[in-house]
């Protein structure tokens, strides 16, 4: 049988490794091993290279294997097919680890505060592997001397649940170096395991077969992460009625016996029928004795007829019980009908809204194990966020999950930079990160905000200038003053009145700055947009060759194609009711001019919605 393996140790063992990991999706310890013999069960050391590349912890293989063969305490022992070789999936990150294993919750270090076990605590224990979260580890190496060479044993110490941990024996290849020695780790993961049979004195030792080094970040998350698991476990058990058919064996018990019929003078009607058929072909019909062949022909149809008779009434016969089986069975799949045609629409609208349930989750969680939780919900809710080829059946979880680690790895480091800059406007580059996620568009938006500035400073100069000018002038009489008024009023709002071309108003937009009151863009006002569509309408005109009409002319052109009789909703906009609507006549299969008909909006409009949605490619 074929389960998917994340390996999580890979220690020595008798020249070769003990190599074990986690079944991807039953989450439970699968240990490799090649027979059921403690002292050859061992994986070989070429066993752990595929295709030229080494096999090493968090590489997620697809192994074969023949059968459980649980050693004492190693229950967890699965023996290898070695006939076909492991198919390689892919390498795990640890956010990925964090949704596969579980951390250990109990109250000591595998039974007791020890570095050992004795033979009777070893027969109430059920399994050998473990994964734990520890702080201040510590490895240790001492060295001795055996047959005239210096070598070394490798320890490790640790805090544990508010207990302290000395002497526990270290297999780990990566740390059972002399440059390890006096390593200190503040957060890791370890994986501990039993050995199946006791050392010389009879102990069974505790030891540590694989160590994983964690920020606190991920540790917390990891924790945060299995209290979850379990709560999720425990509100199941108390809130939710088992389901009536789970393993449900489902039996029809139903008796037919049909081989049970005797035809016992089927052999003296064969002869008799056989004999008077031959008394028929001895006959040479003619016109001569055309009445004697109507004759016959009623005799020789009235015994066919007979026959067929006597052939339906027996079918029938027999028949009748199946039938009956039949009609019954499928009145108790009517009874399955209902609720299994509500789950499956349930399940057919809202597959890709469950998707993105999901994909979003999990950037939160990412999110928030790279310590992000104060700019979550900006980058989460981002238009540049959440790309909606995710949600399409071809792009499956591995292919996300990387494209969101992605996006979160940047938007730390984005956010980081932003941070670090001696800019009083922070919080303006910051809103405008989250509404691209781009750094290159912020670093252009900075810019914007410095032309900006200048922008502004050359205005409050000419304003000053212009001002200064009225003030010189003294009115002579109450219709100069009124003059004066006007004036005042209408440099007031001089900046409407500036006589920009195209280009530089268009300039002035690309980069984020509104070129009539010099301010960044946040929304577009009337006289703003107003020009924007008068340019756009020259733009369009020059293209077909006549003169560009007014804005009063381009309203009114608008407000014809808005009362067009045949599309009277194609310019409005969408509303979240009518989305829903458009969402579920989808779903149930309407075609789009069937739609659009329905809605009142052109075809075009239709598919254009249905992409945003992400409904259609």
């Amino acid at each position: 049988m074929k389960k998917q393996i994340c390996i999580l140790t890979k220690s020595y063992k008798h020249g070769g490794y003990c190599v074990a990991g986690v079944d991807i999706e039953t989450k439970e310890w699968i240990r490799l091993v090649n027979s059921d013999n403690p002292s050859t069960d061992e994986i070989r050391k070429e066993q752990m290279i595929l295709n030229g590349k080494v096999i090493d912890c968090l590489d997620a293989l697809e192994y074969d294997f023949i059968k459980n063969i649980p050693n004492s305490c190693q229950t967890e022992n699965w023996l290898l097919n070695n006939t076909i070789s492991p198919r390689f999936i892919k390498s795990i990150s640890l956010e990925e680890l964090a949704d596969i294993v579980e951390l250990e919750k109990e109250e000591v270090f595998i039974r007791n505060t020890s570095n050992l076990l004795n033979e009777e605590e070893v027969s109430g224990v059920k399994r050998s592997l473990y994964i734990f979260h520890v702080q201040n580890l510590k490895i240790e190496a001492t060295s001795y001397e055996r047959f005239g060479e210096i070598r070394f044993r490798y320890k490790c110490a640790f805090d544990y649940n508010g207990n302290k941990y000395t002497n526990i024996s270290l297999t780990d290849p990566i740390y059972r170096d002399i440059s390890q020695d006096g390593l200190n780790l503040e957060d890791a993961l370890i994986i501990a395991s039993l050995p199946c049979v006791p050392y010389s004195d009879g102990s069974f030792y505790k030891f540590v077969a694989k160590i994983i080094p964690v920020d606190k970040n991920l540790a917390s998350y990891m924790e945060k992460k299995n209290e979850e698991r379990v709560e999720t476990i425990d509100a199941h058990k108390t809130q939710l009625l088992p389901s009536p058919f789970v393993k449900y064996d489902l039996v029809v018990q139903a008796q037919q016996t049909p081989g049970v019929v005797r035809f016992e003078n089927y052999e003296q009607l064969k002869s008799s029928i056989s004999n008077g058929v031959s008394y028929y072909s001895n006959f040479e019909y003619t016109l001569d004795n055309y009445q004697l062949a109507l004759k016959h022909h009623n005799e020789l149809k009235h015994v066919k007829s007979a026959l067929e008779k006597t052939k339906r009434e027996i079918v029938k016969s027999y028949n009748a019980p199946l039938e009956t089986v039949e009609k019954r069975i499928e009145e108790l799949i009517n009874l399955i009908k209902v609720p299994f045609k509500k789950l499956d629409t349930f399940i057919k609208q809202n597959e890709k809204e469950s998707k993105k349930y999901e994909i979003l989750k999990f950037a939160r969680t990412c999110a928030t194990s790279n310590g992000l939780c104060e700019h979550l919900d900006n980058i989460i809710n981002s238009p540049a966020f959440f790309d909606s080829k995710w949600l399409n059946a071809s792009c499956v979880r591995s292919t996300w999950r990387s494209a969101v680690l992605l996006k979160i790895g940047n938007a730390v480091k984005d956010i980081e930079y932003i941070l670090s800059l001696q800019n009083d406007n922070v919080a303006s580059i910051l809103a405008h990160y989250y509404q691209t996620l781009s750094i290159d568009m912020v670093k252009e938006f900075i810019d914007s905000l410095q032309r900006a500035s200048q922008f502004t400073t050359k205005h409050e100069k000419e304003d000053k200038v212009n001002n200064t000018v009225v003030s010189e002038t003294q009115p002579a009489s109450k219709e100069k003053l009124a003059i004066g008024e006007n004036i005042e009023e209408t440099q007031s709002n001089s900046n409407s009145d500036i006589n920009y071309s195209d280009y530089e108003i268009l300039s002035y937009v690309a980069s984020s700055i509104n070129p009539y009151t010099g301010e960044v863009i946040t929304g577009i006002d009337d006289y703003l947009k107003n020009k924007i569509i008068e340019i756009a309408n020259k733009f369009e005109n020059a293209l077909r060759g006549v003169s560009a009409p007014s804005i009063e002319k381009k309203s009114e052109l608008k407000t014809k194609q808005q009362r067009d009789e045949k599309f009277p909703m194609a310019w409005e906009k969408w509303t979240e009711e009518e989305e829903s609507r458009l969402v579920k006549e989808f779903n149930q299969g309407l075609s789009v001019d069937e739609i659009a008909s329905m809605h009142n909006r052109k075809e075009g409009g239709i598919r254009a919605r249905l992409k945003k949605l992400g409904l259609i490619e």
